[in-house]
């Protein structure tokens, strides 16, 4: 697991339901995400969370996935 960067702003990061919400993805392909095709996801405590940009960015480099995602 990385750690968050320090020069992340606070409202780069998202919860777990945030990123189910951004994605329009149900937690269970999140987590399947995070575990097999890399999702970037940092834990703080017992709690998941997630830098917007680096979700965006991933997503992006996903195969056969050209459409920007609408923020």
């Amino acid at each position: 697991m990385r750690r968050i960067p320090a020069s992340l702003p606070p409202s780069d990061l998202m919860n777990l339901s945030e990123t189910c919400h951004y994605l329009k993805k149900s937690r269970t392909w999140l987590y399947r995400a995070m575990s097999t095709m890399g999702l970037p996801a940092h834990r703080l405590g017992k709690r998941w969370t997630f830098s917007r940009a680096e979700v965006d960015e991933w997503f992006r480099a996903l195969p056969g996935i050209n459409l920007p995602i609408a923020g």
